[in-house]
């Protein structure tokens, strides 16, 4: 379907969650309609928020793993430098380095990667990043019980 009419069909429609976005390929021109709003986008936005209020990791903490990666060993070393007032600290490195696999499953941290391949540091994603810069008090804000036992089953519930 030629781009003009694509265009005109989707400016007839009036729907509103809809903007036409063109792309090239192969210097074709071509236009594809994308959503606004992502459901997915949405859904993982929301679960990294749970995540990050529920962990007892304070905003310093992801600004270091943002500049320079943290391996659980110097975060575990220094409690004092990224808990969160009144949550209590891990109990061990590996609760700690199991809490990190957690939030690189749902996409807030990576693996950082040296010229060997990947190495025991954290960094955050553009997710991560992007969910820190829209919600600054994410990191501070303490959850509720009702909002801690949740976070607890969909992280340990099997699937």
């Amino acid at each position: 379907m030629p781009l003009r009419r694509k265009q005109a069909l989707t400016q007839q429609k009036g729907n509103s969650k809809r903007i036409p976005r063109l792309t090239s390929i192969n210097d074709n021109a071509t236009c594809e309609e994308e959503n606004t709003m992502n459901p997915t986008n949405h859904r993982s936005k929301k679960r990294v928020i749970q995540t990050f209020r529920c962990l007892p990791l304070n905003s310093r903490f992801y600004e270091d793993i943002q500049v320079i990666g943290l391996g659980a060993n110097a975060v575990y070393q220094k409690p004092y430098s990224y808990l969160v007032n009144g949550m209590k600290w891990f109990k061990s490195e590996a609760q700690l380095e199991s809490t990190f696999i957690w939030l690189i499953k749902i996409g807030a941290l990576r693996r950082e990667v040296d010229g060997q391949g990947l190495t025991s540091k954290i960094r955050l994603t553009p997710l991560g990043r992007e969910v820190l810069l829209e919600n600054p008090e994410t990191t501070s804000h303490r959850p509720g019980i009702l909002e801690q036992i949740q976070f607890w089953l969909k992280k340990n519930w099997p699937r």
